[in-house]
């Protein structure tokens, strides 16, 4: 069997950037762990990754305050235009030369909301970081002269990433959560629109003709193009940036089968009563029925990109009562969010499919296939599929760092709490669809 294990980094490529000039620009990068190149580290807050695994991939194989094991979209980015990785604003490196280069003021916590990320204590929230950019012209001003450093600045690239947080680190925080209580999901989806235009408005003025906003549970994806009259700036905001790579596969479409959390789930929570589901708008807005389906998303989710790669129809939710006859043979998707590695993650989203409960589902699909086309093809079917199993990123958001002082932080320091989740996940995968 042909198996994709995908665990708590998505890896993306990303594409030539547009209109790149002959000469460098600067950039500016502005958000939170998916950006922050190295911030906290300087900074007294549990929101670090100043210790293994974190750079295992780096060059320097050490790690950089980067949220990734290797580099991170703001260090592919500058890849595509030419330039030396941005270094983080509170670096003592970001003096002369560095500085024209521009400044990452990402904070690893911070969310769109000021209440969001209280856990992580002191974290640079946005307004602060937007603070620090004025200071950072001040700065190039002194050092270039004002002329220039506002050219610098009206040529740069921006990026920013807000928004992922607002939610796993506020809104579901905890069950009965203080935002919870005083928004339903679609209301506070809105309050964070609004709140998020105020951010742009204090970062560069934008005309409402030329954003358009997408929501998701991961993240809040804004796609801008700013023109003004003072400034030509480029300023591409990215919740998640994910490319898929080509894969190989036979002229006959083979099957597929999901395990894991919300990046993969695509429905099965809307059969169960927990608070984890994607049944309502925002989610689905892109969607070819432009209604909500379960996923996590504003419209097509991992799963479905690698089934059109395959030459295959989406896999249906182990629970939809569609997944019958001659869709059983197209594979089944068990994935279910807010679940982790651990069976006491997510325990705040109540009635959830953990990862035994997955398998356990999954054994059943079997049994039910083997009724129908009999236990020697359902063995070749399974034996041929491809299966992707993405699980661990709620073992941080949604259980060590769930609280300050969490049991699991209590109990391990955070590199024996990942060296604890390695084994249990290789647990996992002792029991997970093999090829025999």
């Amino acid at each position: 069997m042909h198996t994709i294990f995908v665990s708590w980094v998505v890896l993306g490529l990303l594409a030539a950037c547009a209109g790149r000039q002959a000469e460098a620009r600067a950039f500016f990068v502005f958000g939170d762990s998916l950006v922050d190149s190295g911030n906290n580290d300087y900074l007294a807050t549990t929101a670090r990754a100043d210790s293994y695994p974190y750079g295992i991939d780096y060059p320097t194989h050490r790690p950089t305050g980067r949220f990734s094991n290797g580099l991170n979209i703001p260090d592919l980015i500058s890849e595509q235009i030419g330039s030396e990785p941005t270094l983080p604003y509170l670096s003592p490196q970001l003096t002369g030369q560095n500085l024209l280069v521009g400044a990452n003021f990402a904070s690893a916590g911070i969310g769109i909301l000021n209440d969001t990320g209280i856990q992580f204590l002191n974290i640079i929230r946005i307004y602060k970081q937007l603070e620090y950019f004025q200071q950072y012209q001040t700065r190039v001003s002194a050092l270039v002269g004002p002329e220039q450093a506002q050219r610098l600045v009206n040529e740069a690239l921006y990026l920013i990433t807000l928004g992922g947080n607002d939610f796993v680190n506020n809104y579901y925080l905890l069950p009965f959560s203080a935002r919870s209580r005083q928004f339903s999901l679609p209301d506070y989806v809105v309050y964070l629109i609004s709140e998020y235009r105020k951010v742009l408005e204090v970062t560069i003025y934008v005309n409402d003709d030329f954003y358009k906003v997408y929501v998701n549970y991961v993240s809040v994806i804004v796609f801008v193009t700013a023109n003004t009259n003072s400034m030509a700036s480029s300023l591409a905001i990215f919740g998640v940036v994910m490319a898929l790579g080509m894969l190989s596969c036979g002229a006959e479409a083979r099957a597929f089968f999901v395990f894991g959390d919300s990046l993969v789930d695509n429905g099965n929570n809307n059969y169960l009563a927990t608070s984890a589901r994607a049944d309502s708008p925002p989610y689905g807005i892109d969607y070819p029925t432009r209604r909500p389906t379960g996923r996590f998303s504003n419209g097509l989710t991992i799963p479905d990109y690698i089934s059109q790669k395959l030459g295959a129809e989406p896999t249906l939710p182990y629970l939809s009562p569609q997944l019958t006859g001659q869709k059983l043979l197209v594979g089944a998707n068990f994935a279910s969010a807010g679940i982790g590695i651990l069976n006491d993650t997510g325990v705040q989203f109540a009635n959830i499919i953990r990862m035994p409960l997955q398998l356990l589902n999954f054994q059943q699909y079997q049994q039910r296939l083997s009724a129908q086309i009999g236990p020697q093809r359902t063995k070749q079917l399974v034996n041929q599929a491809l299966v992707l199993l993405t699980v661990g990123g709620n073992d941080f958001v949604n259980n060590y760092y769930l609280v300050p002082f969490s049991a699991r932080s209590r109990q391990f320091s955070l590199p024996d709490y990942v060296k604890y989740l390695i084994s249990e996940l290789r647990k996992i995968l002792l029991v997970c669809p093999t090829s025999s």
